[in-house]
């Protein structure tokens, strides 16, 4: 691929667009299309038998040490302990003076010396049985890997600082404790992500970032949920997820595979599980701290209380994703209309249950959303002419009948109606599908 041809090609995209030759949409997915070059692939295998080759070397290092560990003296082992750390430190000073340039040098000694950071710390606790648990070696391990990002431009060390605080996290959950401190130990790996997107949105360091981030947050986003306050959660992951999805639409809408994908996959995902969550009208009864109708007698201030702090927290994640919406309407994404309504659902839904303490208003909602956004992904496949897409709508109606198949809420006459009308959905949507593909056939 000649590359002056591709460069020119990225200068004169932003007036293409703005003569209105191309539209966004279509610029993203030119420059995805031009971004993986073969001189990244070899780039990128490069890296990745460099980051293996010294996670190889580090862990026989740490194998040798374990095995005559027994046997050495205590000032031995503090030396011993330190040893792989130094050495990891000149390589990667090394690295950065001779290989400044070279990504797969630079990964490689990053990859090395982050171990060995690791090991040193458990190594000296153990000799010296200096005091801290898990959580206390997690953290230190974490606060000392981060610069490794930036001083090397390395994104092995990302990774692993991201697993790492998404596993302190639990740790200190499972003790009892508070996790906030996620959010501003996650916030430090912000100018790394954007100087990767602003070099090329596409490329595997970012998108392989994007992944373990994005899965992260599946797990730790529940750190923001305050204790003792179960229907939460899902409140705050239907929000998440709609701003995950549409953020992907929006900014990383031109990637041209899939897996290139995270935030939309991910996105669309949580959303499709929250949502079908929400239609059980046993979710809306167990959110008992904030459904007035079962704890309004009880503690008047504490729903009030309560119901203040659940909209503290969603009604901005109401605005920022009617922020987005509206972007996504300018930028013509007609798909975000699917995948951004769930929030203001939930919210209509809480309000209507805590002023007249009727659970059945929001179930028939949440429903008619999850019907509507599976009916919604189908016509999109058709226009669009996505057999794939058309499938996944289908799949989502068909979960919808079977958990409401197998809801006892509901009586026998109302879900043999439901049935029926779906039913009749079903084959009016294969029939379209059918003339469609024989339109196109001929």
């Amino acid at each position: 691929m000649d590359k002056k041809f591709v460069k020119r090609l990225f200068e004169e995209l932003p007036e293409l667009v703005s003569k209105g030759v191309i539209s966004p949409e279509t610029e993203q997915q030119l420059r995805g299309h031009y971004s993986q070059t073969e001189g990244d692939r070899r780039n990128t295998a490069l890296i990745v038998f460099g980051v293996l080759g010294a996670a190889l070397i580090g862990t026989g290092i740490i194998l040798l040490l374990a095995h005559n560990w027994d046997e050495i003296s205590r000032p031995v082992r503090a030396v011993l302990s330190i040893a792989p750390l130094m050495a990891a430190q000149l390589l990667a000073g090394w690295t950065i003076w001779r290989k400044g340039t070279n990504a797969a040098w630079l990964e490689g000694a990053a990859t090395f010396l982050c171990f060995s950071v690791a090991a040193s710390i458990a190594l000296i606790g153990q000799t010296y049985h200096t005091s801290g648990g898990l959580d206390t070696f997690i953290l230190l391990w974490m606060a000392l890997i981060v610069p490794l990002v930036y001083l090397m431009y390395a994104n092995v060390p990302a990774l692993v600082y991201v697993a790492g605080i998404t596993a302190w996290t639990f740790t200190v959950q499972a003790q009892g404790g508070s996790a906030y401190l996620f959010w501003p130990l996650a916030a430090l790996l912000i100018p790394h992500f954007f100087r990767l997107y602003k070099e090329n949105p596409y490329s595997n360091r970012l998108v392989l970032l994007s992944w373990v981030v994005a899965v992260s947050l599946c797990f730790a986003f529940r750190t923001a949920v305050p204790a003792g306050r179960p229907g939460l959660e899902v409140v705050l992951y239907g929000g998440l997820f709609a701003l995950m999805y549409l953020s992907g639409g929006l900014w990383f809408g031109g990637a041209p595979a899939l897996w290139q994908r995270p935030w939309r996959v991910v996105g669309a995902a949580g959303y499709t599980v929250v949502s079908l969550l929400l239609t059980s009208q046993d979710i809306w009864r167990n959110m008992g701290y904030y459904v007035g109708h079962y704890a309004f007698g009880k503690d008047p201030e504490a729903v009030r209380l309560a119901l203040l702090q659940l909209l503290s927290i969603e009604i901005p994640v109401i605005l920022v994703v009617g922020l987005l919406l509206f972007m996504c309407v300018r930028r013509d994404l007609k798909d975000g209309l699917l995948f951004g309504a769930l929030p203001f659902i939930i919210v209509a839904g809480l309000l209507t249950v805590f002023f007249s303490g009727n659970t059945g208003v929001p179930v028939v909602l949440a429903n008619l959303h999850f019907l509507g956004f599976g009916l919604g992904v189908i016509m999109f496949g058709i226009r669009s002419g996505r057999t794939g897409t058309v499938n996944a709508g289908m799949l989502l109606l068909a979960a919808l009948v079977v958990a409401r198949f197998f809801d006892q809420n509901i009586g026998f006459m109302v879900r043999g109606v439901a049935f029926i009308v779906m039913g009749i959905c079903f084959l009016i949507t294969n029939v379209i599908v059918s003339r469609r593909s024989k339109r196109g056939a001929a």
